[in-house]
């Protein structure tokens, strides 16, 4: 079970159980105010509570400062990071489309350090959307490279230098990457990066709890299955309006 850690002004609020999509959360409201040391208690109370509970990861409120306190007790953000990964070809789309470019005619560049079972399952979507698919990660013997050209037909090669990944519309980053990449967009798939804020549920004002940080409540509702990729969108324009 998820934690659903929300503020509140209650003045001895209490742990329960609510809600969203169908999924369970222990909600774990949190009172709000005062000077830092006691914000600070209180962090660490609620924290030792999830975890005599159980419970390791939690939703936290947008632009959270306490975080460490949760992870001091073993209690860590939930991690979005698989929900992108898995949705890696649609926001390639999305981006090559904010640019005004043809999938069919633009690169799109993917970078890992190992071709583990996400890289592949993203690479693979890639090259059905995509014409041209240049691949950064091992790849013994070109074996994997082959298989997708032999099964789609896709021109997938497997990058031999920089120049070939300059010439990407977009690049996925499934490790970071040391460099500049001054002309293409960089979506950072990897911990640590920056995941774009572009995922967003149809009609989610009303079902999703007001305050929560979207990224980490997606990622628990996609680890829990209560969303199927069909039911989100992919909006790159909403970036800025959702910081």
């Amino acid at each position: 079970m998820f934690a659903l850690i929300q503020w509140t002004k209650e003045k001895k609020p209490r742990m329960g159980e609510t809600e969203v999509l169908r999924v369970r959360f222990c909600a774990a409201p949190l009172k709000q105010g005062g000077p830092a040391f006691l914000q600070r208690r209180r962090c660490r109370r609620t924290a030792r509570q999830l975890a005599r509970l159980g419970i390791t990861r939690a939703v936290f409120p947008a632009d959270f400062a306490w975080v460490g306190e949760f992870a001091a007790e073993g209690v860590l953000p939930a991690n979005p990071l698989p929900l992108y990964r898995a949705q890696a070809a649609e926001l390639v789309q999305a981006a090559m489309a904010g640019r005004g470019e043809d999938p069919r005619g633009v690169p799109v560049a993917v970078c890992a350090d190992r071709l583990t079972a996400e890289v592949r399952r993203a690479v693979t979507a890639l090259c059905i959307r995509n014409r041209y698919v240049v691949l950064s990660a091992p790849d013994r013997e070109g074996a994997f490279c082959r298989q997708l050209r032999r099964e789609y037909g896709a021109p997938v090669v497997q990058a031999e230098g920089p120049a070939q990944l300059d010439r990407a519309g977009v690049v996925v980053l499934f490790a970071a990457r040391a460099g500049l990449f001054r002309n293409q967009t960089v979506l950072e798939l990897y911990d640590g990066g920056t995941l774009p804020p572009w995922l967003i549920l149809p009609q989610e004002d009303g079902v999703l709890p007001e305050g929560c940080d979207r990224r980490q409540l997606m990622g628990a509702l996609w680890a829990s299955g209560a969303l199927r990729a069909g039911q989100l969108r992919v909006v790159p324009e909403k970036a800025e309006e959702r910081g």
